[in-house]
């Protein structure tokens, strides 16, 4: 979240059966250009769906962006680089919202936005998925979400 005038990105985690939550995690405005950790739990032993939701401001000049989305106690890990290897990493792009998730290598096409390197490898090589946000109206949203994915902890003896 890097720009004079960002928005709000929020994660919501839809745990299958229960009605629609509230974000579970929310940050708002400029965050600097640099990488910041951000963590949600997933309820054990429950079926959830993880949707990420960029809300741009009326006067943006700014970029949203995501990378290497981690599941620990599992063995899953979406890092946005090449192929995705694991199926529950399949990264799925609403249809019905005003803008689209992209994914990038390096600095964003618009100057003073977006990180210039990845979190996963540290360089301008790496991958990541942003969301130009310079341009959108205030009111217009963006929804992307991973499938839903099982988690069940499991205890070594």
């Amino acid at each position: 979240m890097y720009g004079t005038d960002v928005g709000i990105l929020n994660v919501f985690v839809i745990v299958k059966g229960r009605k629609p939550p509230k974000p579970q995690w929310r940050k708002t405005g400029d965050k600097g250009n640099q990488w910041k950790l951000g963590e949600v739990t997933i309820p054990s032993n429950s079926t959830a769906r993880i949707v990420f939701e960029a809300v741009p401001t009326k006067r943006v000049a700014g970029d949203i962006a995501i990378d290497e989305v981690t599941f620990t106690d599992m063995a899953i890990d979406c890092d946005f680089e090449g192929e995705v290897t694991h199926p529950s990493c399949t990264f799925i792009q609403a249809r019905d919202d005003q803008f689209d998730w992209m994914q990038n290598s390096g600095k964003t096409p618009t100057k003073k936005t977006g990180p210039p390197v990845d979190h996963t490898r540290g360089t301008s090589k790496g991958v990541y998925m942003y969301l130009e946000s310079t341009g959108p109206m205030r009111g217009t949203h963006v929804f992307s979400s991973l499938p839903d994915i099982r988690r069940k902890l499991h205890h070594v003896p």
